[in-house]
C-alpha cells in the first residue's frame, strides 16, 4: 500500500462513494482544523495503474468541519452532505475558532457537478448547535422527515425536520 495524498486533518468519517456515477470511487472530506470540504474526484487510472485525483472546492467559508453523514433529510429520493462547524475543537485555537457555528447540507447536482448549501442552522459562535464528532439522522419525532443528532463541546442538540413548505 501507498498513500496517494496526505490529510493530517481530515473529518471523520470522510466519505468514499461514487459521486458522479463513473464507476470509480471519489473522497469527500472536511479540514477538521481549518477551513474547507472538498471533493476528491477519482480519475482514470494512469498506464502504470496508479490513481489520479482531481480536487474540488465543495466549501471554504466555514472550518472546523469534523464529522460528515450522506444522508437524504430532504425527501428527494437523494442523499445530501450533511456537515458543519465544531465549536471550539482546539479550545478557541483553530482558525475561524470565534465564527458563526453553522450547521448545513450540500444539495448535489449530477448533472453540472455542483453543490447547492442550505443552512439548517447560523448562530453566533457558542449560541447555536455545533457539529462535534459525529452525525446521526434519524425520524426522532415519527413525522416522516429525517432528523439531526449532534453532539459537540456545546451540548448534545436535536434538530428536528419540520419538512419543506407546501407549495401552493
Amino acid at each position: 500500500l501507498h498513500a496517494d495524498f496526505v490529510l493530517p486533518h481530515a473529518s471523520c468519517p470522510a466519505l468514499i462513494l461514487d459521486l458522479n456515477g463513473d464507476g470509480r470511487n471519489d473522497f469527500i472530506y472536511g479540514n477538521g482544523h481549518n477551513y474547507g470540504l472538498y471533493w476528491y474526484q477519482q480519475l482514470e487510472p494512469q498506464s502504470d495503474g496508479s490513481t489520479t485525483w482531481r480536487v474540488h472546492l465543495i466549501d471554504d467559508k466555514f472550518s472546523q468541519a469534523h464529522a460528515l453523514a450522506w444522508e437524504d433529510i430532504d425527501q428527494d429520493g437523494k442523499p445530501e452532505l450533511i456537515t458543519g462547524k465544531r465549536y471550539f475543537a482546539h479550545s478557541g485555537k483553530d482558525p475561524g475558532a470565534k465564527d458563526n457555528i453553522t450547521v448545513q447540507y450540500y444539495d448535489w447536482n449530477p448533472d453540472n457537478q455542483t453543490w447547492t448549501k442550505n443552512l439548517i442552522s447560523d448562530a453566533p459562535s457558542g449560541e447555536g448547535p455545533g457539529i462535534g464528532l459525529q452525525i446521526r439522522v434519524a425520524d426522532l419525532d415519527g413525522n416522516g422527515w429525517s432528523d439531526i443528532a449532534v453532539p459537540g463541546k456545546s451540548g448534545t442538540h436535536i434538530l428536528f425536520n419540520q419538512g419543506l413548505p407546501k407549495e401552493g
